[in-house]
């Protein structure tokens, strides 16, 4: 969309009516739409909303059209100026919108209450983690042939979704443009998933972000869906951007988790396991569900996977019947002899635990600071002197071991020195 005229307006409509819907210029940026409405009295800085003067606007969503009449529904918006000169106007930008495949009559927003029947996920490591053979090229002495089809598609899950029948579906395809004097043809792959009971955009949008974090513990890659195609129950379809997700695309991975051919079933276990995190448990799980965050200090990344393993242990001893152990680390130590010799080297299991435990309390309760740290930490009975290398090796130490234990939780095992090798 460049200098792309539409209207737009507050709430849904059903046709245009130029007193109510305002006349609109979008133009796309790299990480938003910027929206010039020509009026200052819908859409303005300031002014009467919700019986407030003054308030400042800033409406979550907005409704509109573009050139074509295909409808637009505008997420994340935020009117940034106003201007009342002689053609008075407002600057408005959104990150996240939603436009209809077709000009519909009515016009048919979408809204919070659309019911969604399907969705095709997409993203650009996909391909990576289930490799196609929908392109083959042979060779001859004098010729080339180059054949591209449509692969037949795999069922590579099925689960349920608070009583909902969710299936996903693997589609191997291809793209191609240019010309036959500059043809580009490249592999592609999708994602199909289907409800058997039609959900709301929050639950798609829950669905496609614990898939992000399934594609990036497969690759250890940060990028996330920027476009899904959402189909009703009406046989209407959407297109979804969401423009905050426009990352530079990503070299191709040299991290594969597990064998190939386990492909299938680990996706299926790791998305079972990321599904089903309750909001409760979303804090514990916080670094994988926000692999994409920009980097952290060394004590918060820390906190956060030292955070992660307290979780996953606690579940595993939920299994065995068994309470809670506040010296967990020990075991883990145990189960993790070449992480632990690469950070620690000979030292003790024991004190190592210690050392860590006491870490992970004085930071919870008396800042990020430190120049000797107490052990333990409420009533010392030594003291360790901190520098920067081992703050360093902690976290790495407490970060690798937490993604092994994510998987060990998902039911999958990975070699911890092909871990440590690919973890930044």
């Amino acid at each position: 969309m460049n200098n792309e005229f539409g209207y737009l307006d507050l709430v849904p409509f059903k046709e245009i009516n130029e007193e109510e819907q305002k006349l609109v210029i979008v133009n796309k940026k790299e990480d938003r739409l910027e929206l010039k409405v020509k009026d200052i009295d819908k859409f303005s800085t300031f002014g009467f909303y919700n019986s407030e003067f003054g308030k400042l606007i800033e409406t979550k969503i907005f409704y509109g059209i573009n050139s074509t009449y295909h409808p637009l529904t505008l997420y994340r918006c935020s009117i940034n100026s106003s201007s009342f000169n002689a053609i008075p106007h407002s600057i408005i930008s959104s990150q996240m919108y939603i436009v209809g495949n077709k000009a519909l009559s009515p016009i048919t927003h979408f809204t919070d209450k659309t019911k969604i029947k399907k969705i095709v996920y997409y993203n650009d490591n996909i391909k990576y983690i289930f490799p196609s053979a929908s392109i083959t090229i042979k060779r001859k002495e004098n010729e080339m042939n180059i054949e591209a089809k449509k692969q037949k598609e795999k069922i590579i899950s099925r689960t349920f979704y608070k009583d909902n029948k969710i299936i996903i579906k693997l589609i191997n395809s291809y793209s191609h443009s240019g010309s036959i004097y500059n043809l580009n043809i490249k592999p592609a792959a999708y994602l199909e998933i289907a409800f058997q009971k039609s959900v709301d955009l929050d639950t798609v949008l829950k669905i496609s972000n614990r898939i992000d974090s399934v594609i990036h513990l497969f690759l250890l890659t940060s990028g996330r869906s920027k476009e899904l195609t959402i189909y009703d129950t009406k046989k209407n379809s959407y297109e979804f951007h969401n423009i905050k997700n426009n990352d530079k695309e990503e070299k191709q991975p040299n991290f594969y988790l597990d064998k190939r051919e386990n492909n299938i079933t680990n996706f299926d276990k790791l998305f079972n396991l990321f599904l089903n995190i309750t909001n409760e448990n979303s804090n514990s799980f916080f670094p994988f569900l926000n692999f994409d965050r920009k980097v952290t200090s060394t004590e918060i990344q820390f906190l956060e996977y030292y955070r992660v393993l307290e979780y996953t242990d606690t579940e595993m001893r939920k299994k065995l019947n068994k309470g809670k152990n506040t010296n967990f680390l020990i075991g883990l130590l145990k189960k993790y002899p070449k992480i632990k010799d690469t950070y620690f080297g000979n030292q003790q299991n024991n004190i190592i635990e210690e050392e860590i435990r006491s870490l992970r309390n004085y930071y919870s309760h008396n800042g990020y600071y430190i120049e000797e740290l107490p052990i333990p930490t409420f009533n010392p009975i030594r003291y360790k002197k901190i520098d920067i290398q081992w703050l360093y090796d902690v976290k790495n130490f407490i970060k690798a071991v937490a993604y092994l234990e994510v998987y060990s939780l998902a039911g999958i095992n990975v070699d911890e020195n092909y871990l440590i090798t690919h973890l930044k």
